[in-house]
């Protein structure tokens, strides 16, 4: 080994917590301010480890009749004195040294999600952001109007609109904390911008999957459907959130969203079905289209709609009454 040498300072996971470069032996390791590698760890010894170089030139750890011992990792055998490879991993009271040397590899780099190709940082503009939260307020505003069978009511839309704001605002509000203590970064907009946009595209499917159930009402492929998107939304938006405050792999950010959207979605429908009535008094029946008055474009009011029901009614009652019977 080269004299070269490095003492990593394991945490409890097993990641490098210090990293001290020895570049002259014999050195020592132990609690003391005398130590070129310092453990503050109170079952080390003041002075617990010395490196020197042994007889065929590479290193050798010697324990210096410490307190509780020195121990070769992973098979945790007590030792008085080892010569080191790269990798050697020695336990000292509760703490884990590893040795390596300057041509140790490490690594890959971990892609940073707020840098582009180009090396600049990449944020989103708040004109981009702001119409990404446009259009998602734009669109559930339509898609609540679709499904209403009620006066158009511009202001309660409205008001429905901006509480779905801040709904998307709250929500990029906490993980733009958690991105602060993670990653030092903020990262509102672009948090509020990845949660608009998935939001946006799941009312557009959503509006799909209402129009077939038009077409197809109560069939099994609708509600699986259904219960698909809402997982892959709850998925997307967990991914894209994660993507600036985890290191996680793409693929492992994908096991997790997956994993996480499945179990809630899951326990969701778990419980309504736990719910769920053998006997309902109301039709199971959702509206995905909004209703239209004879050439006006307006909708119906419910009690234009139960006069109109009573007049056919009393038609074909009285139909029936003038039929003769055979």
């Amino acid at each position: 080994m080269e004299a070269l040498i490095f003492v990593e300072v394991l945490d409890r996971r097993g990641n490098v917590a210090e990293r001290v470069r020895i570049d002259a032996l014999p050195a020592t390791v132990g609690r003391s301010y005398r130590n070129q590698v310092i453990v503050d760890d109170r079952f080390v010894s003041p002075e617990h480890v010395r490196l020197s170089v042994g007889e065929t030139g590479g290193v050798v750890a010697e324990d210096l009749d410490s307190e509780n011992g020195m121990y070769e990792e992973p098979q945790g055998i007590r030792v008085t004195r080892v010569v080191v490879q790269p990798g050697t991993r020695l336990r000292v009271g509760h703490t884990v040294l590893r040795f390596a040397t300057v041509d140790q590899p490490v690594v890959a780099t971990a892609h940073d999600p707020f840098v582009n190709a180009t090396g600049r940082l990449f944020r989103y503009t708040p004109r981009a952001t702001a119409a990404i939260v446009s259009a998602a307020l734009l669109v559930s505003m339509l898609t609540t109007y679709l499904q209403s069978y009620d006066e158009a009511n511009v202001a309660s839309r409205i008001a429905n609109a901006l509480m779905i704001g801040l709904g998307l605002a709250a929500w990029a509000g906490a993980w733009s904390l958690v991105t602060r203590i993670m990653a030092h970064r903020f990262a509102f907009g672009r948090h509020l911008a990845i949660a608009s946009g998935v939001f946006l595209a799941a009312e557009v499917t959503n509006a799909g999957l209402r129009m077939l159930d038009v077409v197809e009402p109560g069939t099994t492929a609708s509600s699986v459907a259904s219960t698909v998107v809402m997982i892959l939304t709850l998925a997307a938006v967990l991914f894209g959130q994660l993507a600036l405050v985890s290191p996680l792999s793409p693929r492992r950010r994908i096991g997790w969203s997956l994993g996480v959207a499945v179990g809630l979605i899951g326990l969701i429908q778990f419980a309504e079905f736990a719910e769920r009535d053998s006997f309902d008094s109301s039709p199971d029946f959702v509206g995905a289209v909004r209703p239209v008055g004879a050439g006006s474009g307006r909708g119906m009011s419910l009690e234009t709609f139960m006069t109109g029901a009573a007049d056919l009614q009393h038609q074909v009652d009285a139909d029936a009454v003038r039929r003769p019977s055979y």
